[in-house]
């Protein structure tokens, strides 16, 4: 009897223990779920924390490439203007000057420059375009006027679009520097970087990067482009058409060439 009811103790008694483990189980399982569920709930806030940074960068990206954009056509529709870019190149820490390009702008008529010669006269009224070569003493005339004006660098149409800032967003890196006492955006993309100048949004400053190699070792270029911009100070002097005596002109109408000496 006495065997009996030990048996019966010892199973009612490892029923018992089964019960706990089961309850010990359950409360751990709780906890595990919790556990879990915290983590989800962090991982989506960090997610939507780190997408919403990221969009909010883009969305300060687009916005200051949407008013240098508008700085650029906004200068060139311009009726008085002067533009000079110079142009460095910069080999293994040595500088030298390559050339300096100045527009002078001022009622319809462009005046470009290269190295202090006229190069190009443009008259958009008279619908006059004239080219000169001055190495060889030919000029090119003809009635389609182009217009030789500030560049956007990003785009070849200075008409551009708020999409075309906002796909351009994602591909550039955007960060702030100080460049001759101006605060400045800095635009990195791919090997450029762009200075534009925080207060007018013009840029002031390119720098295009170029690796090469040569049969002993590889070798950088930097091509770096200062531009500088004034509204209102170009004269009449310095749009006046440019003296064409002893160049060959040579004029394109309807696909027909004229040479005659001047």
């Amino acid at each position: 009897i006495n065997v009996v009811n030990n048996n019966k103790k010892v199973k009612k008694l490892n029923e018992n223990l089964l019960r706990e483990k089961d309850k010990v189980k359950v409360v751990e399982n709780k906890k595990k779920k919790e556990v879990i569920r915290k983590i989800k709930i962090v991982s989506l806030i960090v997610t939507i924390l780190i997408v919403g940074l990221y969009f909010i960068n883009i969305t300060k990206n687009t916005v200051i490439l949407t008013k240098y954009s508008n700085a650029v056509f906004e200068i060139n529709n311009l009726d008085n203007y002067y533009y000079k870019e110079q142009t460095t190149y910069n080999e293994k820490g040595k500088e030298s000057k390559y050339g300096k390009t100045e527009i002078y702008c001022k009622d319809g008529i462009y005046v470009t420059k290269s190295n202090n010669e006229v190069v190009r006269y443009e008259n958009r009224l008279k619908n006059e375009n004239i080219v000169i070569n001055q190495a060889n003493k030919k000029v090119h005339t003809d009635n389609k006027v182009t217009i030789n004006k500030v560049s956007n660098l990003y785009y070849f149409n200075n008409n551009v679009r708020k999409w075309q800032n906002f796909l351009l967003a994602f591909q550039i890196k955007v960060n702030s520097e100080t460049l001759n006492d101006k605060k400045c955006y800095v635009i990195k993309r791919d090997n450029t970087t762009l200075y534009i100048d925080k207060e007018t949004y013009l840029p002031i400053k390119e720098i295009i990067t170029q690796n090469y190699s040569t049969i002993n070792s590889q070798s950088r270029l930097e091509v770096i482009k200062e531009c500088t911009y004034e509204k209102n100070v170009v004269t009449n002097q310095e749009i006046t058409k440019p003296d064409l005596t002893g160049y060959e002109i040579v004029t394109l109408d309807n696909g027909i060439h004229t040479i005659q000496k001047q």
